[in-house]
């Protein structure tokens, strides 16, 4: 039986390695997207406490120099803030581009890979009758020559 070669297999290998590829972007995304989550609510747990440090000063005594200072460091934490969620949407826009880049890689890769099958399944059907087609006509064959031996005897 002649062995199956799957002429678009560098094509397939390519999709895989594309697949791959697209599989660990989107990881590296997903992981990036975690990270400034993680900062963001840092953020905003800082600011949190900051204002809990200056609701705190205020009940204390006012001082007017304390409070400018917790005011300033409250916008730059605030501004800090917007800005980090900010680059989270767009970090989570990215995750999405490549989420949907690593599904089509994925879809594409497995279309091959089942075009592959059913070539390699055509193939083995092909070579299955051949074979079969060459017993049947050695079959036949060998009948005609026994009955001619049979009518000769």
């Amino acid at each position: 039986m002649k062995s199956f070669k799957f002429r678009l297999q560098v094509v397939l290998e390519q999709k895989k390695r594309q697949e791959t590829y697209a599989r660990v972007t989107y990881a590296e995304a997903a992981l990036a997207e975690e990270r400034a989550l993680t900062l963001l609510t840092e953020l905003q747990d800082v600011k949190c406490a900051l204002i809990e440090e200056l609701s705190k000063a205020q009940t204390l005594g006012f001082n007017p120099t304390e409070n400018q200072l917790y005011y300033e460091y409250l916008q730059v934490v605030t501004q800090s803030i917007r800005d980090q969620e900010f680059h989270v949407k767009g970090l989570s826009q990215d995750r999405e581009v490549m989420k949907i880049c690593m599904v089509r890689a994925t879809q594409d890769h497995k279309s091959l890979a089942s075009m592959r099958d059913k070539h390699k399944h055509a193939h083995t059907q092909h070579e299955d009758r051949k074979e079969q087609s060459t017993q049947d006509d050695m079959a036949t064959l060998r009948h005609g020559y026994q009955r001619r031996i049979q009518g000769q005897q």
